[in-house]
C-alpha cells in the first residue's frame, strides 16, 4: 500500500493580504470539494450531485444556484479549467464537468485530502463546514518552516470576512476536538498600555512532532515577552471538581449534566459555551437564565440518553 498522502491545493486568494475580490466560503468550499475527483489522466470528473448528496445540501435550492455561479466564476478566475463544453446558462446537478488538474504556480496552499475529509464528515450543518473549512486552510497557509502560526483574532475575522468572533472561537475549538490542530498561550500579558490575552499559537497534528513544536513555540513566546519587559501574570489555579457558586444556585446535579453533556449541533454547543463563560465569570444573573433555557431545551434528550 502506498504511504503517499493525497493533497488539495488552494490558490491563498482566500486571505485578507492577497483577496480575490468576490472569493467566498463558497467558492474556497467548492474548489477544494472538485479535487476530490481528480483521475489518475490528471483530469477531474464531476456533476454536482456528488456534492449535494454527500453535504446534505440537495434541498437547499438557494445554495445550489450559488455554488453553479461559483463553478463560472472558478473558471473566469482562471482558477480552474472546464475543457469541455456545457451550457453554462443551464447547469444543474447532473450536468458533467470535465476540468483539468488543478495546478497553482505559486502563492499556494496545500491541504491534505484526510484533513479535509474529517471536515466534511463532522456532524454539523453546512455553515459550519465551509467555517471549518475556512479556518483550517487559513491557518495551515499562514504556518512557516517552524511549523506554527500565531494570528489575532482579528486577522482571521478580517480574512473571513466576519465580525462574529464567536464564530471563529467556536470554529477553532471543533477543529482542536477532532483532532486537525492544536493551540496553546502563554495566558494573560500585561504590557505599558494594556492587560490581555496573548494570541494562540497554531500547529497542525498533521505535522511530525507537533507537540514538541507547539512546546518549543510557547517557550519562545516566553521569551520574548521578557525580553520585551512584558509581564506574564499567573493565572489562578482553576479546581475543576470543585463546584462553582452558581453551579449550587443552579441545583448541581441538572446543572452539570447540562453542561457536560455533548452536543452534536454547532449551535447547541455555543449555547452551552455561553452558559459556561458566564458561570466561570461568576455573572450569575446571566448563568441562571442561560441554565434555565438548557433545561428547557435539552434535559429530556439528555435524561432519555443517560
Amino acid at each position: 500500500m502506498s504511504n503517499i498522502k493525497v493533497t488539495y491545493i488552494v490558490k491563498n486568494i482566500f486571505r485578507d493580504d492577497n483577496r480575490l475580490k468576490g472569493f467566498t466560503e463558497n467558492h474556497l468550499l467548492l474548489l477544494v470539494y472538485l479535487q476530490k475527483f481528480t483521475t489518475y489522466s490528471n483530469k477531474i470528473n464531476f456533476i454536482f450531485n456528488f456534492m449535494f448528496e454527500e453535504l446534505n445540501i440537495k434541498n437547499n435550492k438557494k445554495l445550489m444556484k450559488i455554488l453553479y455561479q461559483c463553478l463560472l466564476d472558478l473558471d473566469n478566475w482562471k482558477l480552474i479549467n472546464i475543457t469541455n463544453n456545457i451550457n453554462k446558462n443551464n447547469i444543474d446537478k447532473n450536468t458533467i464537468i470535465i476540468i483539468d488538474r488543478i495546478i497553482f504556480k505559486d502563492k499556494y496552499t496545500l491541504v491534505f485530502a484526510s484533513e479535509i475529509e474529517k471536515i466534511l464528515s463532522y456532524k454539523c450543518d453546512i455553515r459550519a463546514k465551509r467555517t471549518l473549512l475556512y479556518i483550517y486552510v487559513l491557518i495551515v497557509s499562514r504556518i512557516d518552516d517552524k511549523g506554527y502560526c500565531f494570528p489575532r483574532y482579528d486577522t482571521f475575522e478580517r480574512d473571513l470576512q466576519t465580525t462574529s468572533r464567536n464564530r471563529i472561537i467556536n470554529a477553532i475549538q471543533i477543529l482542536k476536538d477532532i483532532d486537525l490542530i492544536d493551540f496553546a498561550n502563554v495566558g494573560v500579558i500585561k504590557d505599558s498600555k494594556k492587560i490581555y490575552q496573548a494570541n494562540n499559537i497554531y500547529v497542525t497534528t498533521i505535522t511530525e512532532g507537533y507537540k514538541e513544536i507547539l512546546s518549543s513555540a510557547l517557550e519562545d513566546s516566553k521569551k520574548y515577552f521578557i525580553n520585551t519587559d512584558t509581564d506574564i501574570l499567573k493565572n489562578k489555579k482553576k479546581d475543576k471538581d470543585k463546584p462553582k457558586e452558581t453551579d449550587k444556585d443552579n441545583g448541581n446535579v441538572e446543572y452539570q449534566k447540562v453542561i457536560n453533556y455533548k452536543y452534536s449541533q454547532v449551535e447547541n454547543q455555543i449555547l452551552v459555551k455561553k452558559v459556561k463563560h458566564n458561570v466561570r465569570n461568576d455573572e450569575r444573573d446571566k448563568a441562571k437564565k442561560g441554565y434555565k433555557k438548557l433545561v428547557e431545551r435539552y434535559l429530556k434528550e439528555i435524561n432519555e440518553s443517560a
